[in-house]
């Protein structure tokens, strides 16, 4: 090896290899004060049925959904249909940190939080197509749909335009989760990852597999709108009664 090749070969290894960060799609630390964005997006959120008692709004760094009193009452937020949400043509990572659910006067079950990718940008029970996150106390559920189920949850029973992915018990409270989609790892489904992470005994629970869901399956060409809501998701009208979701940071990139 000549002198000069030498030289080339030690500049080489001695070259740190450069990595391709993640795309940025969403980093919202809701620290302006205004819950309809942040610096960065300004807009970026649209408030749903704030309607009543019910709030959607931040304070200390934190956004609040906060859903009280009346029959069936939510507060949520949503974006834009966005190309950039398909995750039929990237992988997403989806991230909330520093979360506290919490309820009064209402059962477990009927207090919920959630997040999804929707084919509109109403909620998961609104949009013909959906994916979904369910949070109650001391569970978590994920599933999706693909067909106007009217008013049913992505996330309960299998079917022909249906499927509940995963399902988990805890101990504690879940403080924080991580939903990663990747369309490309088993080509004609979605391969996901679902980390969630509790001040229980179990501090991480993970649930990885696949949907059998495809592009073909969606409308609005793939692409879909991030909706988060709180919701008292009890029948009767009941003051000094609430579901609040209360979260820290949300993030979503793209590698």
């Amino acid at each position: 090896m000549t002198p000069r090749i030498l030289a080339l070969a030690c500049l080489l290894l001695a070259t740190p290899v450069l990595r391709a960060q993640s795309s940025v799609i969403i980093d919202d630390s809701f620290d302006d004060g205004d819950p309809s964005g942040s610096v960065s997006s300004p807009g970026l959120w649209k408030l749903q049925a704030v309607t009543g008692d019910n709030g959607v709004f931040e304070n200390n760094g934190t956004l609040t959904l906060f859903a009280t009193t009346n029959p069936f009452t939510f507060a949520g937020i949503n974006t834009s249909l966005d190309s950039a949400l398909n995750f039929f043509a990237r992988p997403l990572t989806l991230a909330v940190e520093e979360m506290i659910l919490d309820h009064k006067g209402i059962p477990d079950h009927e207090a919920v939080f959630r997040l999804s990718l929707n084919s509109t940008e109403k909620r998961q029970n609104m949009s013909p197509q959906s994916l979904s996150i369910r949070f109650v106390p001391g569970a978590f559920m994920m599933g999706f749909k693909t067909g106007p189920i009217d008013k049913l949850a992505a996330e309960d029973v299998r079917g022909a335009e249906r499927g509940a992915a995963c399902f988990a018990r805890f101990e504690g409270r879940a403080t924080a989760f991580r939903l990663s989609l990747d369309p490309h790892a088993q080509p004609g489904s979605i391969s996901y990852t679902l980390t969630v992470r509790t001040n229980g005994p179990e501090p991480v629970i993970t649930r990885q597999g696949t949907l059998d869901l495809r592009a073909s399956d969606w409308n609005a060409d793939g692409r879909s709108a991030l909706v988060m809501e709180a919701r008292r998701n009890h029948g009767s009208t009941l003051p000094d009664t609430y579901m609040s979701a209360t979260l820290g940071r949300l993030t979503v990139t793209s590698p």
